[in-house]
């Protein structure tokens, strides 16, 4: 009787499990493609800071100090005229 019922069932059993399969299969791909395409743009916005970076420490390196400092107070502080630098007295 109940080898009747478990060759009924049995096809059953086997496509839900199949189907789980599949369903879990798909999600570790999906998540490790979205890992991938994550791991892609940080490396690219590494790779533009890097540039970045190179470009700005080139420019200053070709500046003379006193631009520097000009620069620094112009350009990096909320309000250059209340603050002041040690070195800009």
């Amino acid at each position: 009787m109940i080898e009747m019922i478990l060759l009924k069932v049995w096809p059953y059993i086997a496509a839900i499990a199949g189907v789980i399969g599949v369903y879990l299969f798909g999600r570790r791909d999906g998540a490790h493609k979205v890992e991938k395409d994550n791991l892609t743009k940080a490396v690219d916005h590494d790779r533009k800071a890097a540039a970045i970076a190179s470009e700005v420490k080139d420019e200053i390196s070709k500046m003379d100090d006193d631009d520097v400092v000009s620069e620094l107070e112009r350009d990096w502080m909320r309000n250059p005229k209340k603050r002041t630098f040690p070195w800009s007295k």
